[in-house]
């Protein structure tokens, strides 16, 4: 989650000096003292931005202008996240977690829960290959392809249906 990013993040400022980490959104009350002590505690503070609450038009700038969506789930109903960063044209680091790779299919990268280092890694890859983050972002816009609000609504009725 938020934490791994983080601690990504330490070990990829070494070699990208000039990266911001934005972390969009809001947290919950039960990881809001983790947060702020992993904020407190980390060297590269000051290039780390927490938003708070965006709106969507805010979301879609955010998305359009990062190089890299990072969402590390560890649980997700569907992945809506994921379709929002492929429709802005910016290429996506996840989970192989839940429908996150039935939605993403293969144009995401892919890595395992709670391991920062593999995430460092995959950043560090996509930041120094421009060819594939093109290439992402072109295949991440014919994958949205394969979903519509109606197929979404069916496969997150499905969701739940497996949960109850």
């Amino acid at each position: 989650g938020i934490l791994d990013i983080i601690t990504a993040f330490a070990q990829i400022k070494s070699r990208y000096v000039d990266l911001k980490l934005v972390l969009a959104g809001g947290t919950e009350k039960i990881f809001e003292e983790q947060l702020q002590k992993a904020l407190s505690e980390s060297e590269y503070r000051n290039d780390i931005i927490l938003t708070g609450y965006v709106s969507e038009k805010q979301k879609r700038v955010l998305l359009s202008y990062a190089e890299i969506f990072l969402f590390p789930s560890e649980y997700e109903g569907f992945g809506i996240p994921v379709l929002e960063a492929m429709k802005c044209k910016t290429p996506v680091i996840t989970t192989k977690v839940s429908s996150l790779p039935e939605v993403g299919g293969d144009a995401v990268v892919y890595i395992t829960p709670y391991q920062p280092e593999e995430l460092s890694e995959a950043v560090c890859d996509l930041l120094g290959d421009t060819e594939k983050r093109v290439l992402l972002s072109k295949m991440g816009l014919k994958q949205c392809e394969n979903f519509s609000w109606d197929k979404t609504a069916a496969m997150t009725e499905e969701v739940y249906q497996k949960l109850c």
